[in-house]
């Protein structure tokens, strides 16, 4: 008996171990299962970088309100200001939700391959291998660990992305409005930089 918990132990310290050392090669294990749905995901990473494009234009339409038509009294063509910067936000929302949609489906198919492996892999194992692992460990691989995998498909690489590009869609809305201000705006980043480190 002592042995069958010896092997218990050291599989669950090796598992410990393990999942505080990135693999790059895990990595590329993980993302070839979303190569089936490449156009599915090429399809969303576009509607992000459209999305947060759009997001930009906000600040912008608020600046060209307030700047050309609120602050010298001209309210004629304030009305069509609102109106763009409502078909705006309109826009915004259709595309985010289809691109939520289109994401939260590839990342339902890709755990649902996911499972299907590890399931076909777990009928394909020796009897032993069932007597040296525990149960519940097997259970978490099958259920809690593919379950994170589909937040990091679903929502993790969504807001990677979704924050890049929305970022670099903002620095070049503040390069184009003002330079020089947009310049004293990034002087203080390697500030802020430092400081989240303290």
């Amino acid at each position: 008996m002592a042995e069958p918990n010896k092997s218990r132990r050291k599989a669950i310290e090796e598992d410990s171990v393990s999942g505080k050392i990135y693999d790059r090669r895990l990595l590329k294990r993980l993302l070839k299962y979303g190569k089936p749905y490449w156009a599915m995901i090429v399809l969303a990473v576009a509607m992000i970088i459209v999305a947060a494009g759009m997001e930009t234009l906000g600040p912008f339409l608020t600046q060209k309100a307030v700047d050309e038509y609120i602050i010298p009294g001209h309210n004629d063509g304030l009305l069509s200001i609102v109106l763009l910067y409502i078909g705006v936000l309109i826009s915004i929302f259709i595309i985010r939700y289809f691109q939520i949609l289109l994401t939260q489906y590839v990342g339902q198919k890709i755990i649902y391959d996911l499972r299907n492996e590890i399931f076909t892999h777990l009928q394909n194992l020796h009897q032993q291998y069932f007597d040296r692992n525990p149960v519940g460990r097997l259970m978490t691989r099958v259920t809690s660990d593919v379950e994170a995998l589909n937040q990091m498909f679903t929502q993790g690489l969504v807001m990677i992305f979704g924050d890049i590009f929305l970022i670099i869609g903002i620095v070049i809305m503040m390069v184009s409005i003002n330079v020089e201000l947009a310049l004293w705006t990034f002087s203080i980043i390697p500030l802020l930089f430092f400081a989240s480190f303290l």
